[in-house]
Formats: structure tokens, sequence, C-alpha cells
């Protein structure tokens, strides 16, 4: 299903964007450089060149860092400066200051609010191998190939599976009062222009780790670290995808990228955004602030043959309803799937004595809870 893979550096150069009058008064960077992956894939009836940015290092966790994750940062307030809304918009000043404190942020708390933990080596010693898991969604995938799932449904029901949680007015209360405590004062420097206030939001972020992430008590306040986390994660996302829509011109130009594959890296790498009901410039994030590129349940259902053909299919017929329909209830299942072995995982460990056959337990428990949920998840 998949050729060899190839690395590239790829520049990304905004001088274009640097003619309006936002641009007249700034020292705006102009020239990012990313390095990207590229190998030759199949997704049913269509073949094309499938473009990434390695997963390893990019949200720059427990002092493992990756070049591409502060270039990205950096375009995207070239990006923002140019088009002037970094000194107008208080929503890009914030993405800008929480995508920045994304190395500082609690990653197992973000993963508290919205589940995408990858399995690490270790754990994939103990937990089904690979092969074992990509055969076993794949059965799942056929047996519901033609089922459809609509767009409220997929997005409700992947909260339900992944978060976020719904929480209470205190934690809501104490969430503002952060957010302004934290992220406040440098809004209003930045609109005076310049970045080194940055470290104003730094210095009040590691105060409150200080105080209260590295301290018993306070899981009030605590929730709200993880609330926190979770946006410089999701922050993150939304840097990514503005550089994506970049890069997806630069490789258009220079590597002859087909329409076809634009419109899969725009499902694959973009924020999927929907309209919302409150106003024109308000909008829902279908995947609750995620990407489907970045997260290791769509990787196994992009791994599958199923799911690679539901892809396929709807990127060669973007406004075929049923097809979409399809594509949210095949990559709900994968959801699910990953959301169960993970758990199945954690509490293997935690229960099973020394030497228990974990693997032959937790497909039998994998395959009985997806048995149990089945109707569920297939259901329209």
């Amino acid at each position: 299903m998949s050729g060899n893979i190839n690395y590239h550096d790829v520049e990304i150069e905004l001088r274009d964007s640097m003619d309006g009058p936002a641009c007249d008064r700034l020292e705006i960077r102009t020239n990012f450089k990313l390095k990207l992956c590229r190998k030759q894939v199949v997704l049913g009836p269509l073949q094309l060149d499938q473009w990434w940015i390695r997963k390893p290092g990019l949200y720059g966790e427990r002092g493992n860092d990756s070049p591409n994750r502060q270039a990205i940062v950096d375009c995207f307030w070239s990006l923002c400066q140019a088009d002037g809304s970094a000194r107008e918009d208080r929503p890009i000043q914030e993405a800008y200051i929480l995508a920045t404190l994304l190395p500082h942020a609690r990653s197992n708390g973000s993963r508290r609010v919205f589940a995408d933990a990858s399995l690490t080596k270790d754990d994939a010693e103990e937990a089904l191998d690979r092969d074992a898991v990509i055969e076993q969604l794949e059965l799942m995938l056929q047996s519901a190939r033609d089922v459809e799932l609509d767009v409220p449904s997929f997005y409700q029901r992947t909260r339900d599976v992944l978060g976020p949680p719904q929480y209470d007015d205190h934690v809501q209360k104490c969430y503002s009062d952060y957010v302004e405590e934290i992220l406040g004062d440098t809004c209003d420097a930045l609109r005076r222009g310049g970045t080194e206030v940055l470290q104003l939001a730094l210095d009040r972020w590691a105060e409150k780790m200080t105080k209260i992430g590295r301290r018993s008590g306070g899981a009030m306040q605590k929730t709200v670290l993880d609330v926190l986390s979770y946006e410089c994660r999701a922050a993150f996302h939304q840097c990514y995808s503005a550089v994506w829509q970049r890069l997806l011109e630069k490789l258009r130009i220079e590597f002859s990228l087909p329409e076809e594959g634009v419109l899969f890296h725009r499902l694959w790498h973009f924020d999927q955004l929907l309209p919302s009901n409150e106003s024109d410039e308000h909008h829902v994030h279908l995947f609750h602030g995620h990407l489907f590129g970045l997260h290791p349940a769509c990787g196994d259902f992009i791994s599958t043959q199923t799911g690679a053909e539901l892809v396929g299919e709807l990127v060669m017929a973007p406004r075929d309803q049923s097809r979409h329909l399809r594509f949210l209830n095949g990559l709900l299942i994968a959801i699910h799937h990953y959301a169960v072995r993970n758990d199945v995982a954690k509490e293997l460990r935690k229960k099973q004595p020394s030497g228990a056959d974990i693997e032959a337990v937790e497909r039998q428990q994998i395959d009985g809870r997806w048995t149990k949920g089945r109707r569920d998840t297939d259901a329209t």
C-alpha cells in the first residue's frame, strides 16, 4: 500500500505576503525551512504522494524537540503579522502564546482532556503487535463498510470517547481567571509589537506550575492547567494548519502535487472547521482542535485497506455526501478501537500478575468490548 520514504528540506518564502500596510512598520521574518517526509501511497482508487512532518519532537515534550516545531510557530506568527491579525485579533495572539508555551505544558494532563497518546516501544512489547492491530481494525471496518454517520454524531461521539469532558461552572470561572492572568498582559504587549514579551507568559506559566502543578491538592486548579495544556496543543495545531496551507502551494508548484493530492492533505493536515450557530465569525472544531494527520487512531485507520479506500473515495468526490458520511463512520470505528486498546493496555499493566499472557487477555477484552459496543458505533 505504500512505497519507500524520502526526505526533503522544503523552504517556505513569505515575500509575496509582505506587501500590506501592516508590514510597513515591522521587520518580519520571511523564510522558514521544514523537514518533510514523502512516500507514494495507494488510497483505494487513488495513487498519490503523501507528505507529512515527523511527529517525534513536534510538541517539544520532555526535552524532545524538533526544529520543525519552532519553524511552524514562527511562520504562523509572520503570517499573522503580515495580515495585521497579530496586533488586532486577541484569539490569534492567544494562539501564538499558547503554542509557544507548549513545550512547558503538562503533556499527561493534556491527554486527560483529549486522549492522543501513542504507544511507546515499551508499550508495544506488551500490546498487540502492529500487524495484528491493523488486521483486527480492518475486519471491523469491512463489517461496516457502507454505514454512514452524520457530522453532529461524529462530533459528539468522538468527544464522548476521546474528550474533552464537560466542566462545571467553578472550573470555567477558574479557567477564565487563569487565561487572563497568564495571557492577558502578554496579549496587550503583542499589540504594541515585538515578541520579547513572550517571556512574561512563560514566567507566569512557570509560576502556576510551581505553586499548583507540582504540589498536592488543588484538584480544580490542576484541571484548569490540564485544559490550558491541551489548548497549547490545539493552538499549535492551528499554527500547523496555517503553515500547511503555504506548504501545499509550494508542493503544488515544485513537486506537481495534483488537485487530489491537495484535497487529501487538506483533509489530513488542516483543522476541520464547521460553521457555528453563534455567528459567522465562530467555528466548531470537528475533531476538537486536533488533526487527523497527527492522531494515532487516524494513522491506524489509513493503514487499513478499507480505511485507505474510504479516504481515497472521499478525495476523488469530495462533494459526495455519502462518501463523506462513510468516511466519518469508519474513522469513528478506528477511534473507538484506539480508545479501547489504550484503556485495556493501562488496565492490564495495573491488574495482571507477573507472567500473565497480556497479549492474549488484551485481545480477548478488545474483542469483547467491540462486540458489546458495535451496534452503537455503527448506528446512524
